[in-house]
Formats: C-alpha cells, sequence, structure tokens
C-alpha cells in the first residue's frame, strides 16, 4: 500500500466515522429507544462500527 493510498483511506474512515456520528446523534429519541443505543455513545459506536471493535 503506497503513502497515498494511505492516507486516502486514513481520510474515508475519518469521514465515515463523521458521518455516523452526526447520523446517530440526529436519531430521534424513540428511534434510539427502539435500537437500544443512548446519543451520549454516539462517538464510541461510531468508533466500533468504523474502525472495529
Amino acid at each position: 500500500m503506497t503513502a497515498i493510498t494511505h492516507i486516502r483511506c486514513a481520510i474515508a474512515r475519518r469521514a465515515a466515522y463523521y458521518r455516523t456520528v452526526r447520523e446517530l446523534s440526529a436519531l430521534p429519541p424513540k428511534a434510539t429507544d427502539d435500537l437500544g443505543l443512548n446519543p451520549v455513545n454516539a462517538k464510541r459506536i461510531a468508533h466500533e462500527v468504523v474502525y472495529g471493535a
């Protein structure tokens, strides 16, 4: 993997992380309750989804 490819992948993952945090934080309370999620944990959940546990 070249350095440029590595940087592009890192940028794409970071964008996916921020997008996931934004989407989880924007969910209405009913949806978060139905999914068993707490919006306070949006960053942790997004990190696990994008980067793995």
